[in-house]
């Protein structure tokens, strides 16, 4: 059984991923043990630059829901230098979500913690075509 750890059990991104992965089996009371570390951002709010992703997880994904192409290139390469810097110890990626594909949020998050050789990327769940990121 995998087991994760959420930041957060009262945000509505928060909610929707804990109702999905409990469905997939994962159990959310991982603590020191958690095989995926999961940390929602507020709205246009970045991790800061001292950020860690603690002590035992192996994989870290930032969740945030999706606002402006802008938030969503300063995420990238903030995630970017994040796994750069706390590679290989850490795999640290990070989800973008449109309220319309919350749904999908538990699924990519179980993705992400199983893609074993993925670090630095961001995926958008949206309806819209994806922005170029240069």
């Amino acid at each position: 059984m995998s087991h994760a750890w959420l930041s957060d059990t009262h945000a509505p991104l928060a909610r929707e991923a804990a109702l999905g992965l409990k469905a997939m089996g994962w159990t959310l009371d991982g603590g020191t043990d958690a095989d995926v570390r999961v940390e929602f951002l507020d709205a246009d709010t970045l991790p800061s630059a001292n950020f860690q992703a603690g002590d035992r997880e192996s994989s870290v994904v930032l969740v945030a829901p999706a606002t402006t192409r802008l938030y969503l290139s300063e995420l990238s390469l903030k995630v970017q230098g994040l796994a750069i810097a706390q590679a290989p110890a850490r795999r640290i990626n990070a989800i973008v979500v449109e309220a319309a594909q919350a749904d999908r949020l538990a699924f990519t998050i179980n993705w992400l913690a199983g893609a074993q050789m993925v670090t630095g990327q961001i995926i958008l769940l949206s309806d819209k075509p994806a922005p170029t990121l240069l």
